[in-house]
Formats: structure tokens, C-alpha cells, sequence
């Protein structure tokens, strides 16, 4: 798992015809990401 890189926010935001990708950090507060077993 890559939670560090792969846990984040994507953006779009449209700037006149052209539609711009970014990112932001995800603020975890309450439950952290686990691995799942079973």
C-alpha cells in the first residue's frame, strides 16, 4: 500500500476552455486506512 501518494483529493478546476487537474492532501482525523484481511 502507498497511502502516502495514492490517498488524496483530485481536483479539477476549469480555467476559460482548458480544465486544469491538481491535488490536496487528505486530512485524516478520525479512522486511519487499514489493510483489509480476511
Amino acid at each position: 500500500r502507498d497511502d502516502e501518494n495514492w490517498l488524496r483529493h483530485s481536483l479539477a478546476t476549469l480555467h476559460g476552455d482548458e480544465v486544469r487537474l491538481s491535488y490536496a492532501p487528505v486530512r485524516i482525523t478520525t479512522w486511519r486506512p487499514v489493510e483489509r484481511r480476511y
